[in-house]
């Protein structure tokens, strides 16, 4: 899963896979094609490239450069572009020619002690940030220590996440159907209801959200201060991920078609969040199951309750599913027929 530092860790922006370093205690990746751009891995600032700027003024480590354009509704709310830089300063630059790409595929070391999150971030700090098993969003020092930062945050079915500059984070409760923002005092605010699934997000250069909604096949582009919102991309087959490339003008979406329900029938089923312990060995049972790639035991769990607890009402809307995963080579014709006879 991607991760992405709010500001100074690496700059988002740069074009291609240069090398990787450790940054505290978990391995990130960074890149680089231009050498002008040079980037410190243990604790300098980024230059030569283009970052957003946090709402309503200037990057850390960087004034504005330029200011932006207007948008719906109102004035753009970064205030312009600038290079990213980090706060706590030190060290010199190192040049990351693209003579040093990795080769694919890149290698990788595999860390334990943080927690089960579906998505993570780093904050300005370092450190990492993440959902617990109890719903509670918090921190890990590099040095391994987790701390309390926002107690049983929204509904306990948390998806993507991403880190504004000014410290704050914007998480998709897929549960109640809304992007909360946590802010360093411990606020929280809801900025958007009313999302269909909200699963993927990621902030574009101009400093606006961008949200994929599984749901309603579609994403939106959010201003992070008061939730105004236009439609960004609409008609695609279940968004999930969001990220954008090295051109701003271009994000790209990833596709995983999912079950489209109510939340109020969402929030029963044996996967939700507010199931508690259950749900949770729900999701470790299916999870296990999907890392071992025995996708028609994962969907068969889905189907099996979805069927029980909603006899007839989603029937269709697995069968769709299930043919897609037979679209995709995910399961053989055999195991296509013997799903769709479990759908009642």
């Amino acid at each position: 899963m991607r991760s992405e530092p709010s500001q100074g860790a690496y700059d988002s922006s740069m074009l291609c896979p240069s090398r990787l370093v450790t940054r505290g205690s978990l391995l990130v990746l960074l890149a680089s094609c231009d050498p002008d751009v040079t980037v410190n891995p243990t604790g300098g600032g980024s230059t030569g490239a283009i970052s957003p700027a946090p709402i309503g003024g200037s990057p850390v480590g960087g004034a504005p450069i330029t200011g932006g354009a207007a948008t719906e509704g109102g004035a753009n709310p970064v205030g312009g572009m600038g290079g990213g830089g980090d706060p706590q300063g030190g060290g010199g630059e190192a040049p990351l020619p693209c003579s040093e790409m990795v080769a694919a595929p890149a290698p990788f070391e595999q860390l334990f002690g943080f927690t089960s999150s579906e998505d993570f971030v780093f904050d300005q700090y370092g450190n990492y940030v993440g959902i617990d098993s109890n719903g509670n969003l918090v921190r890990t020092t590099k040095d391994g220590f987790t701390s309390l930062w926002i107690p049983s945050i929204g509904s306990g079915s948390m998806a993507g996440m991403v880190a504004l500059p000014d410290g704050s984070v914007v998480i998709c409760d897929v549960g109640n159907g809304s992007l909360q923002r946590a802010y360093p005092n411990g606020v929280v605010q809801t900025i958007l209801g009313g999302l269909q699934y909200p699963n993927g997000i990621d902030m574009g250069p101009d400093g606006y959200i961008y949200v994929a909604e599984n749901g309603d096949d579609q994403v939106r582009r959010v201003h992070p201060d008061n939730g105004q919102w236009t439609i960004a991309a609409e008609g695609m087959i279940g968004p999930n991920g969001v990220a954008f490339s090295d051109d701003p003008l271009v994000f790209y979406v990833g596709s995983c078609p999912g079950l489209h329900m109510s939340k109020k029938d969402h929030a029963k089923t044996g996967s939700h969040g507010s199931q508690g312990t259950p749900g949770k060995l729900y999701r470790d049972a299916q999870e296990k199951l999907l890392s071992k790639k025995k996708w028609a035991d994962a969907i068969a769990m889905d189907v099996k309750d979805v069927s029980k607890k909603f006899p007839g009402k989603y029937k269709k809307s697995l069968r769709e599913m299930i043919d897609y995963a037979r679209s995709q080579d995910l399961i053989t014709d055999a195991q296509k027929r013997k799903l769709k006879g479990m759908c009642k």
